[in-house]
């Protein structure tokens, strides 16, 4: 088991970004048979993911957590809201191992290229 902790920049208010692509440090390549992975693709999966809006963020009101297709304005595709501020939340402990790929961020406001979450990730 180990743990990962990255930040993730939310680059443009209104436009969702993967999670796992923007991680911050750069997490590492995997090489798998001769192919080489960055570990933050499909191939990081954790048991256990904790999320918090950056406690330095002054900007945003909100930043959200969905799917790929998730349109802030209207909250479709939108699983979770993080308040700057407020304690992490936990995605829980999993049967299996999620996806970081499968999770995309946003804001609904803010200074771009400056509002960030943290993510601690168990895998």
């Amino acid at each position: 088991m180990s743990i990962i902790c990255f930040s993730a920049t939310v680059a443009t208010a209104g436009t969702p970004q993967n999670l796992a692509s923007t991680a911050s440090p750069a997490q590492p390549t995997i090489n798998m048979g001769g192919t080489t992975f960055a570990a933050a693709s499909a191939t990081l999966r954790g048991a256990q993911i904790q999320l918090q809006a950056a406690p330095e963020n002054t900007a945003a009101k909100n930043i959200y957590v969905g799917s790929k297709g998730m349109v802030v304005g209207t909250k479709a595709g939108c699983g979770m809201t993080l308040l700057t501020g407020t304690q992490p939340i936990s995605l829980g402990q999993f049967g299996g191992l999620e996806d970081l790929a499968d999770l995309w961020i946003d804001t609904d406001a803010g200074t771009n290229g400056t509002e960030k979450i943290l993510v601690t990730v168990v895998a």
